[in-house]
C-alpha cells in the first residue's frame, strides 16, 4: 500500500452535534415538545426526490426515490401541528433556542455570525416528513486546548 500525506489528500473533518435544548416549544413551531404513546393524527407521505437550492439532485435522494417507499407517520394533536406535517411553512426561530445556541457558540469563543439563517440539509430516509433537515450555521473557528498546544479547528456550532 502507497504512503500518502493528509496535506497532500487535502482532507477536511467536521464536527456536528446534535442536542436537544431544553425549550418549553419546538425550534419552528408553538408546538410543546412532549413524549407520547397517544398519537391521533396518522398521515402518510411519498418522499420524492427534489432539487437543492443549487438546482441539483442529490444522488443519494435519486437512488431512493427508484424504491417509491409511502412512510406512514403518527404524530399527537399536542406536541404537532401542520409545520412538522409540511404542511404549513415553518413558524419563526423559537427565541430561546436561539438564545442557548449563541450562549454555547460563545463558551466555546467561536466566531458567531451576525446573521443566521436556515438552511435544508437533506433527509432520504424518512425520519422527517418534508425530505430535509432544518439547520443552521451559528459559528465557526472554535478554539480550545488538547495535548497541551492551542490549536484552531473549524467547528460548526
Amino acid at each position: 500500500m502507497e504512503k500518502f500525506s493528509i496535506k497532500d489528500v487535502g482532507v477536511k473533518v467536521g464536527l456536528e452535534i446534535h442536542q436537544q435544548l431544553a425549550t418549553n416549544k419546538k425550534l419552528f413551531c408553538n408546538c410543546t415538545p412532549i413524549e407520547s404513546e397517544d398519537y391521533d393524527i396518522k398521515f402518510q407521505r411519498k418522499l420524492r426526490a427534489s432539487k437543492s437550492e443549487l438546482g441539483e439532485f442529490d444522488p443519494a435522494a435519486l437512488f431512493e426515490s427508484t424504491k417509491s417507499k409511502t412512510i406512514m407517520y403518527y404524530a399527537n394533536h399536542e406536541s404537532s401541528c401542520l409545520v412538522e406535517q409540511d404542511e404549513e411553512p415553518p413558524h419563526e426561530l423559537d427565541d430561546d433556542a436561539r438564545k442557548i445556541a449563541l450562549t454555547i457558540a460563545a463558551a466555546l469563543k467561536s466566531n458567531i455570525f451576525s446573521e443566521i439563517y436556515p438552511m435544508r440539509k437533506t433527509v432520504i430516509d424518512g425520519s422527517n416528513t418534508t425530505g430535509f433537515q432544518r439547520t443552521m450555521l451559528i459559528s465557526i473557528n472554535l478554539f480550545g486546548r488538547r495535548c497541551s498546544k492551542n490549536f484552531r479547528r473549524r467547528r460548526e456550532c
